[in-house]
């Protein structure tokens, strides 16, 4: 059984819940829910089905405690909301929203989506793993992000090394359209797409790079990295470089091209001498 507190969901919208380990069956959400804060005890677990979707404000997970939601949906919402385990390694998370607050992450993550809501704040000095981000509140974070499939920024966007790896054919940034007080909005000091072979970096509007490194794995069309914009849906794509760069490889560029300002792309092995 799944316990008294669980047969009265209805009743605990706004109030801490706590999940013992004593259940011989882990409970899991069969509806959506909004508690003011959630403990899970040492060797407890509650599950987040595909499509659910918990809202809390606080997350405290005990001993060898864990929450999977790899298939559905956290909500941290509150002033100041908060993610605090002693075993992190054991929870996993599919989506993650912030939609007010500020939330600091204290932990490592590997996460299919993150979504900030524009007047949240989310920061973090842990590695993220993420398939796409879309911000539009503040976003910060001084440890390597790894960008799986997209960023899309409407907020700020502040990062010290993202490494795009496209899971599937591309990968995508879009910062926001203007010129490159705009582009600061989308800042990155170290961009990094590497020995992706075959694989397109597409660019929309305007982003801001301190330092960048870009390359396919040979010089052959189904070696090479493409950089391009999304000419179907934007009419340009921008990096406001500060810093040249001279060791571009494996490139093919697009007609569709993404355009440097402030610096040179030097590339080499490719179908053009720079960019």
């Amino acid at each position: 059984r799944l316990g008294e507190w669980w047969r009265r969901i209805g009743d605990l919208t706004g109030k801490v819940v706590k999940i013992p380990s004593s259940y011989t069956i882990a409970p899991k959400l069969s509806s959506d829910i909004s508690l003011k804060k959630l403990i899970i005890e040492d060797g407890a677990t509650l599950t987040i089905p595909e499509n659910g979707k918990l809202t809390v404000e606080k997350i405290n997970i005990v001993g060898n405690g864990s929450l999977n939601a790899t298939a559905g949906t956290v909500v941290f919402s509150g002033d100041n909301s908060k993610y605090s385990a002693e075993n992190p390694d054991l929870s996993t998370f599919g989506t993650i929203e912030v939609v007010s607050g500020t939330f600091n992450l204290n932990y490592p993550l590997t996460l299919t989506q993150l979504n900030i809501a524009s007047g949240a704040i989310f920061s973090t000095s842990n590695e993220l793993v993420i398939s796409s981000i879309e911000n539009s509140g503040d976003f910060s974070t001084t440890a390597d992000l790894h960008i799986k499939k997209s960023l899309k920024n409407n907020g700020t966007f502040q990062a010290e090394k993202v490494y795009l790896e496209p899971s599937e054919n591309e990968v995508t940034i879009i910062g926001q359209s203007g010129d490159s007080e705009i582009a600061e909005k989308t800042k990155i000091s170290e961009l990094y797409c590497i020995n992706q072979a075959g694989k397109n970096l597409v660019i929309n509007n305007a982003i801001s790079v301190e330092k960048i490194a870009l390359s396919g794995i040979e010089n052959a069309s189904d070696k090479r990295l493409t950089v391009k914009y999304d000419e179907d849906k934007y009419t340009a794509g921008f990096i406001y470089l500060e810093n040249n760069y001279d060791e571009a490889k494996y490139l093919s560029l697009a007609d569709s091209l993404v355009t440097i300002k402030n610096a040179t792309i030097t590339v080499y092995e490719s179908d053009t001498q720079n960019i």
